[in-house]
């Protein structure tokens, strides 16, 4: 079991919940990310394609529902192991989309340490830029609570 002890103020969850709708809508039914499939075989490639798809899907479900959840952001709420790994998967693959969209113009370094004036970005860039360093402290607390060894790194 994971928990997850979390404030989050009700308007940035909004804004966090709208961008992550977005992303998820837009991919619907597709793999988030290009990834190099074999090409002697078609019919391995349309069933790990399919496969991807599917379990990405339900990743995503993971997600949405867990952001929906009326305890999230108001303290403590106990998600079982297969939910949180859906969970840390989707928001990867979620981040990796925004990286290659929205964010695409900023830097890797940028990115992972957050040292930017988020002011300073067109709103777009600002509501993508939240929801990617948002995701990212979900994704340490969800591994922290899965790997306590973790908190080392």
């Amino acid at each position: 079991m994971v928990k997850i002890d979390l404030s989050v103020d009700a308007h940035m969850l909004v804004a966090i919940l709208e961008m992550v709708h977005t992303v998820v809508e837009s991919v619907s039914g597709a793999i988030m990310v290009s990834l190099p499939f074999p090409e002697d075989d078609p019919d391995l490639r349309e069933a790990w394609e399919r496969d991807l798809t599917e379990a990405l899907g339900r990743d995503c479900d993971f997600l949405v529902d867990v952001l929906h959840n009326n305890k999230f952001g108001k303290g403590e709420l106990v998600l079982d192991d297969e939910t949180a790994e859906g969970v840390l998967r989707a928001c990867a693959a979620i981040r990796l989309k925004l990286r290659e969209s929205a964010l695409q113009r900023m830097s890797d370094r940028t990115l992972e340490s957050g040292d930017i004036d988020i002011l300073t970005l067109p709103v777009e860039q600002q509501r993508a830029f939240a929801c990617y360093l948002f995701l990212a402290g979900l994704q340490s607390l969800i591994i922290r609570e899965l790997d306590p060894a973790s908190e080392d790194l």
